[in-house]
């Protein structure tokens, strides 16, 4: 890959995981990751399984359909990232200014 080329690459996926941060406070703040799991592992691991290797591996390498890919994926993040344990719904409405990680 040309020097550009992977400089534009590198800085759309820190955009996206940028863009990632506010479904993970969230998550993070209603008490719905698994336990032991920190705002900073969710966070890599919604990025991973979210980008377009995966994709691409998946749908166009081996052949899986988009909705076996889409299906898949949604099963894989709420076992990776998601406790068990529904959280309250006064836990989702309310959200803290101040956290710490």
């Amino acid at each position: 890959m040309a020097p550009e080329l992977a400089k534009l690459a590198q800085q759309r996926e820190r955009l996206r995981y940028e863009k990632e941060e506010g479904m993970i406070t969230f998550l993070c703040d209603a008490g719905a990751l698994r336990p032991g799991l920190t705002h900073r592992t969710a966070r890599d691991i919604f990025w991973m399984l979210t980008g377009g290797d995966v994709f691409r591996m998946l749908v166009r390498e081996r052949g899986w359909s988009p909705q076996r890919y889409q299906n898949w994926l949604a099963k894989t993040l709420v076992h990776s990232l998601l406790t068990q344990a529904r959280p309250s719904p006064k836990r989702l409405s309310s959200r803290p200014e101040a956290r710490t990680r």
